[in-house]
């Protein structure tokens, strides 16, 4: 995306060259025209007309192009906003704990000494808010290392890739994670139980309530490993929705804790907090790291709310659509300023034909009325080309943002009938002064 918007940069210049070419070519060759001829006419030529109408077609088309694409980025952007991600639906605290590249020493590479550091940090915190549910699960909002190397895992005949995610129970009640079937892991460790996610469910037992209790193969992520299912969650989006998502085993990370060690963790704490609390919390963190010996190794990244997470997870798409809404108003202006030169100017060339026309008795709401619609005529030209094209224009979107959007859907149909609205008002004040004009002060002036 980042080369794309570059490139889109880059070329925007030459864009605006070429239409501000585009709009000011016909003025200036109508403008010699009236020159040769030494003088208004009575009405343009069919030669005019014919440019002039392919003009306003064309700006229609750009507008509705791109008006159409900013509504699917922006729908695309609620719903991304707004998503299910399986957790963070209740207020929490999330502290974001990375290593700091240093390698790190023989003697703390051991579970053991992860396990210990994780109950430290978890007192420490209870210290600043007590009776606070605390737990360490995997880091919230990147592509974590282990959602890059799925493994095998297998029931019988069935089999399917899933991501190992390493959490505690208390992250689990922490993130509000939704338990679908079964029951949290137990308090008291234990090396065979895990939760697995709907996904895992569905593919290996068929359903969640036919995967409690269940065994399944996982030798592949460690060797001779026969996991029993305790519980069954609903898939969570841990980079954000839109995201690629993995299929997930969720062992007890108090069991296996040297991941601790090495990747990015956040802590999850069910309760709210002010600024100054999390500060405090940041102090107090850092504290228990050197106490153990580890503030060399780890530091505590990032404090902030559940709310500000989710709002943090949706802010890529959310610029995107801001860009393109911006891209769409650009082309609107471009679009309604053509249309609005360009029916003025053909106005202005007719004005001796409406005068006459008044003259001869014609009512005035026939002169509105052929100039609203012919504009809206065009303007509708326009849009039934986009429309023919909107399913192309949907596939190149969903290779470029990596959704799928409806060709016909609402979105569409809101952002073409508000553009129509537009041309609309656009040609309504030029229709309403032609058609007021008194026949005698029009004949005169010309």
């Amino acid at each position: 995306m980042h080369l794309l918007w570059a490139s889109f940069a880059a070329g925007l210049a030459w864009l605006l060259l070429v239409l501000w070419v585009i709009e000011s070519l016909p003025f200036v060759l109508l403008l010699w025209r009236e020159r040769v001829d030494e003088g208004p006419r009575v009405i343009g030529s069919a030669r005019d007309r014919r440019v002039g109408a392919g003009l306003q077609v064309l700006e229609v088309l750009l507008a509705a192009t791109l008006s159409v694409t900013a509504a699917w980025s922006m729908q695309q952007a609620w719903r991304i906003a707004h998503a299910h991600l399986g957790f963070l639906d209740r207020p929490a605290t999330l502290v974001t704990i990375t290593p700091r590249g240093v390698p790190i020493p023989l003697p703390l590479e051991t579970s053991q000494h992860a396990a210990l550091l994780m109950r430290q940090l978890v007192q420490a915190t209870r210290g600043v808010l007590p009776g606070a549910v605390a737990g360490f699960g995997p880091q919230i909002g990147a592509h974590n290392f282990e959602l890059r190397y799925p493994e095998t895992v297998s029931v019988g005949t069935r089999t399917g890739d899933a991501c190992h995610i390493s959490m505690t129970p208390d992250w689990v009640t922490a993130t509000g994670m939704h338990l679908l079937a079964g029951e949290s892991l137990a308090l008291r460790p234990q090396a065979n139980g895990i939760l697995i996610d709907a996904d895992v469910a569905d593919r290996l037992f068929g359903s969640p309530a036919a995967a409690i209790g269940r065994t399944i193969d996982d030798s592949e992520f460690l060797p001779n490993f026969q996991a029993v299912v305790r519980g069954v969650v609903a898939p969570i989006q841990l980079a954000g929705a839109g995201q690629p998502q993995c299929p997930s085993v969720f062992p007890d990370k108090r069991v296996s804790a040297i991941n601790f060690l090495y990747a990015p963790s956040t802590l999850a704490i069910a309760s709210v907090t002010t600024a100054a609390q999390r500060e405090h919390l940041r102090q107090v963190l850092s504290r228990a790291l050197a106490q153990q010996g580890a503030g060399k190794y780890w530091r505590v990244e990032r404090i902030e709310g559940s709310a500000a997470m989710r709002a943090r997870l949706a802010a890529r798409v959310v610029s995107q659509a801001r860009h393109m809404m911006w891209l769409a108003l650009f082309a609107w202006a471009i679009a309604l300023i053509g249309i609005l030169a360009l029916l003025r100017l053909s106005l202005a060339q007719r004005k001796r034909l409406l005068a006459i026309r008044s003259a001869l008795g014609e009512c005035p709401t026939h002169v509105y009325r052929d100039v609203v619609l012919g504009t809206l005529l065009l303007a509708g030209l326009g849009m039934g080309v986009l429309l023919f094209f909107l399913p192309w224009l949907a596939t190149q979107y969903a290779l470029l943002a990596g959704a799928q959007v409806a060709s016909y859907g609402v979105a569409t149909w809101i952002a073409l009938s508000v553009l129509l609205l537009a041309v609309f008002l656009v040609a309504h004040f030029p229709a309403r002064r032609a058609a007021r004009a008194e026949p005698a002060a029009s004949l005169h002036e010309l």
